[in-house]
């Protein structure tokens, strides 16, 4: 067989095609939690694209045998297989149910235009492709290539078209699916264009956008999430220091928390502060610490009220980083002890010796914390593990599957470097994390949030840990 330049430029463009397409494969299923009980639909109609679009660079191999059979079977499992379940995916993506008929309608007529092509083949494929002799003579019946062309367009619009029409005039415009319908619709064009036209270039081209399309909507999807999620936790860390500064004094949350940011406030400092904690910056401390006391008694003018407040606010922003970096649920009732503490205090320097001494006491926390977890990083591992998947049922064994070490040695590196079970702490992040949904939730619903399956169980944990069940922590939240 001679190796035209037509061959060779289709080629290319449905090898590059073909590798985009696996890319987008591979990114799929890295985040196929984003994507939901739609991956597998896509999966199928990704996977057999690749096969389909294999089947030109196949046939310009050296090698006679075998090319026909690929390159059917390449057509029949995409028409018959993917389409349809490409179809599938976008109805589940956009939360529409099918009936079991409606759902098995695509893939019958799939099927059955698929057969029709298998049949009907030596008129649509050009001897410069395969030398074949033809299975039947179907021009007898009057039937042409462009029989088989204009029927490939009609399975298109019927499985694919009318179906992504009819879900983008029902979806929601901020629907995350309708840039996957898009997307499909972006295949439809192309293929059928390259159809009528037979330009088929055009046709493999097109498919290489569809990928280009979803990708994007999966990374957009995931950097928008990420960013609310910063957003979400910066607030809340800003409105919970103020909560916590506001406690045990006569200031309302407005002055604490105010719409315009007072200026003359030593932000500078306070950064300055709690970056050198963090790094464990112990010879710098000191220093900060003296620097911010005189800004911080210009700034309150020496009203207690207001200092107890701020360095409460400081003192909040401190642990929360360590909280944050360790995973050290038992540091809250520290945190705690220190806020008495400063209610307590008479005078701005008992008020400042606390923050000092808090400030190298944690610097301290973060520097032997640090060398803790460079020696046991399978310590951290766990920690950022169960943190990342406390809401999800865990245990021991899925833990260490999922770390690829065995479950009696991470019980044992666990409890060495902690002092404490892997299960001890797995309940102490649920509590603590349960503490603030209560607030604003059930105790039912709080407890299967935070990877509980029997509240009755969870309340009893709840109540081991605060000395509370869950509704009196939820009284006691309400009371004045």
């Amino acid at each position: 067989m001679q190796l035209s330049w037509h061959m060779f430029s289709v080629g290319v463009v449905t090898f590059s095609a073909a590798v985009i397409f696996t890319m987008v494969q591979v990114y799929f299923t890295l985040v196929r939690e984003r994507i939901g009980r739609s991956y597998p639909y896509y999966s199928a109609f990704i996977g057999t694209l690749i096969v389909y679009l294999s089947v030109p660079v196949v046939s310009m191999l050296p090698f006679d045998n075998g090319k026909i059979i690929f390159h059917l079977s390449g057509n029949f499992l995409l028409f018959a297989v993917g389409v349809p379940a490409l179809t599938q995916a976008l109805y589940i993506q956009s939360g529409v149910s099918l009936g079991r008929w409606k759902h098995l309608l695509p893939y019958c007529l799939g099927v059955a235009w698929a057969t029709f092509h298998l049949l009907t083949f030596e008129l649509t494929y050009p001897k410069t492709y395969f030398d074949i002799a033809p299975v039947y003579n179907w021009q007898q019946l009057g039937l042409t290539a462009e029989h088989v062309y204009y029927s490939h367009v009609a399975l298109i619009m019927a499985i694919l078209v009318l179906p992504c029409l009819h879900l983008l005039a029902n979806n929601k415009k901020a629907s995350k699916a309708n840039i996957y319908i898009i997307g499909a619709l972006n295949f439809c064009f192309f293929i059928c264009l390259g159809i009528v036209f037979k330009a088929w270039a055009v046709y493999y081209v097109g498919t290489s956008l569809t990928a280009l399309i979803w990708a994007w909507a999966v990374f957009s999807d995931i950097q928008k999430t990420n960013d609310q999620l910063q957003r979400n936790y910066n607030h809340e860390s800003r409105l919970a220091s103020a909560q916590f500064a506001s406690s045990g004094n006569t200031l309302s949350m407005v002055d604490l928390y105010p719409e315009q940011i007072n200026e003359n406030y030593p932000f500078r400092l306070q950064a300055e502060l709690l970056e050198q904690i963090k790094t464990a910056s112990l010879g710098l401390i000191p220093q900060t610490c003296e620097k911010l006391q005189r800004e911080l008694n210009d700034f309150a003018n020496e009203q207690l009220d207001i200092l107890k407040a701020r360095i409460r606010e400081i003192l909040f922003l401190m642990y929360d980083s360590a909280i944050l970096h360790h995973g050290d649920a038992t540091l809250l009732s520290a945190l705690e002890q220190k806020g008495q503490q400063v209610d307590d205090s008479m005078s701005a320097d008992q008020l400042f010796f606390i923050l000092n001494e808090q400030a190298c006491q944690l610097a301290a926390y973060h520097r032997e914390h640090q060398a803790t977890e460079l020696t046991n990083p399978l310590v951290d591992s766990t920690k950022k593990h169960i943190l990342a998947h406390y809401h999800k049922e865990l245990s021991i064994s899925s833990i260490a599957e999922s770390l690829n070490v065995s479950r009696s040695y991470l019980m044992a590196t666990f409890k060495k470097s902690t002092q404490q079970t892997i299960n001890q702490y797995l309940a102490e992040v649920r509590i603590k994390k349960s503490q603030s949904l209560l607030l604003t939730s059930t105790v039912t619903q709080t407890a299967y949030d935070v990877g509980f399956s029997n509240p009755n169980y969870f309340a009893t944990v709840f109540k081991k840990h605060t000395g509370l069940t869950p509704k009196q922590y939820q009284a006691q939240a309400k009371s004045d």
